[in-house]
């Protein structure tokens, strides 16, 4: 009817042919219905990419989506980390923000991951939005559909930076110990919480009347 608003519908007739002689029975089938169900398995599907991403950007860690074809998601956390946008990450990428010297460490990890759908997991230094280089820890597992097709990864990043320097700054501090210590002539030894051994000065070796390798491990009572 000129003016009015409609909406076409269609009914589709597809004749069964009988595979025992039967006589052919004809089913009805109705586009729209075949439409509104389409449409409701979409609008699931946005559903739940919405409350996933709602979800992944409320969270404290770096998280981020790549499929075959590249990224497909970065959250606020990690582009907040990297003083960036999510949309420019999404399209570049982090690779120009890796420090140079880990780059081809970090390409060869997630390439070959990539290619055996493996879990992937490294640490490497990323440039942060002050322009310091940060070791993170990138960890990430292959990702499938309903149907077993692999889809590509969901990963995290944590900044371990401060870790990192710590752990460093301690074994630091060990080596300048031992470089000392080996000096002294006086009998000077160190042990765990079990009672053994770890390190042994020179002069103990000497007061003791055995090498280093033969009282490391053992207990004091030994």
């Amino acid at each position: 009817v000129p003016g009015d608003h409609c909406t076409a519908c269609y009914c589709l007739i597809l004749r069964e042919e009988s595979q025992t002689g039967a006589p052919a029975r004809t089913v009805e089938v109705d586009s729209a219905a075949i439409e509104a169900a389409r449409q409701a398995d979409q609008l699931r599907i946005q559903e739940s990419e919405s409350r996933f991403r709602l979800m992944a950007d409320s969270a404290p860690v770096s998280i981020w989506v790549a499929g075959p074809g590249g990224r497909e998601f970065v959250n606020v956390n990690f582009a907040s980390f990297l003083g960036c946008s999510t949309a420019w990450l999404t399209e570049n990428g982090w690779s120009s923000l890796i420090h140079p010297d880990d780059l081809a460490q970090y390409e060869a990890a997630y390439e070959k991951a990539f290619e055996s759908h493996q879990k992937f997991e490294l640490q490497f230094r990323l440039r942060s939005a002050t322009g310091e280089y940060r070791w993170v820890q990138s960890t990430a597992v292959p990702r499938y559909s309903a149907a077993g097709e692999f889809m590509g990864y969901v990963g995290t990043k944590i900044d371990i930076h401060d870790m990192i320097v710590a752990q460093e700054e301690r074994r630091k501090a060990q080596r300048q110990l031992l470089t000392v210590t080996s000096k002294m002539t006086a009998a000077v030894y160190h042990c765990g919480v079990d009672g053994r051994y770890r390190w042994v000065s020179p002069g103990y070796c000497l007061w003791i009347g055995l090498p280093a390798e033969e009282i490391l491990g053992r207990t004091l009572a030994e």
